[in-house]
């Protein structure tokens, strides 16, 4: 009786850990104290990315962003599309923050990248990333234009033509990014039809200096929105509280707004 009473115990202690939602894998090196990732001339490090679990990231069972190394794994595998599917790795997947996320002013490559051109939807963020109302820290983007990157924020790039990608309930309390261009914002830099943000804000500063390059767009929250009359880009509930400083005359085609700079 007693070794069936046992048996039935850790049964359901094994159960109750089969349920748990886990969090996007990343290297055990410290959680916010020690980083496990290194953003440097353009490229994104991060130290012994596992395999992602092909079980989370549903609505009902989404991936858990808890601190700073799990945001830098997220941006690694949407940046480099990780499992090579077509529509990205990100597309459709549920991701929730579920803590205050300390960024430390380390150098910040953004969760989506974009190159040149209009980008492409397998490294754009496609997913819905809720933040719950949770903080972000000392976000920090020191970058100048490159000919194989052109989009700087939280989210770097966002959305896609089709459809797809849903940011809310992110707060960006401090912060600096310092850039050239060409797309910039500090919770977005380049963003395209069917994306929806709602209730975000951003306290960072925003600071443009240098050579600037045709066609740059430079907003508090979002830099630049692209959307059509049949799918557009929605933003609602947010705002924007941080300083925007530009320090160099402009060329041609080049927007600054509060919120969002040019559609």
């Amino acid at each position: 009786m007693r070794l069936k009473k046992l048996l039935a115990m850790l049964l359901t202690v094994v159960l109750l850990v089969s349920s748990t939602v886990i969090a996007l894998p990343v290297s055990a090196d410290g959680g916010d104290t020690a980083p496990a990732w290194e953003y440097k001339d353009g490229t994104l490090t991060v130290k012994n990315p596992s395999a992602e679990e092909e079980t989370y990231g549903t609505k009902d069972n989404p991936y858990l962003i808890k601190d700073a190394q799990d945001l830098a794994t997220l941006a690694y595998k949407v940046n480099k599309n990780v499992g090579s599917k077509n529509t990205g790795f990100s597309h459709g997947v549920y991701f929730e923050q579920t803590a205050d996320i300390d960024l430390q002013n380390i150098a910040w490559p953004g969760i989506g990248f974009c190159g040149s051109g209009t980008g492409d939807a397998k490294t754009a963020f496609r997913g819905i990333y809720d933040g719950q109302g949770y903080a972000i820290k000392n976000l920090k983007i020191d970058d100048t234009y490159k000919s194989d990157r052109i989009a700087f924020g939280l989210f770097g790039y966002a959305g896609y033509v089709d459809g797809g990608g849903i940011i809310k309930n992110v707060n960006i309390v401090s912060g600096s990014i310092t850039a050239t261009g060409k797309y910039v914002g500090a919770l977005v830099g380049y963003s395209r039809n069917g994306l929806n943000v709602s209730g975000c804000s951003n306290m960072a500063s925003v600071k443009i200096e240098g050579s600037l390059v045709l066609e740059t767009a430079i907003g508090g929250l979002i830099g630049y929105a692209g959307c059509s009359t049949t799918v557009p880009v929605n933003v609602e509930n947010s705002f924007n509280g941080g300083d925007i400083e530009v320090t160099q005359t402009a060329n041609n085609n080049f927007f600054v707004g509060g919120l969002i700079a040019t559609t």
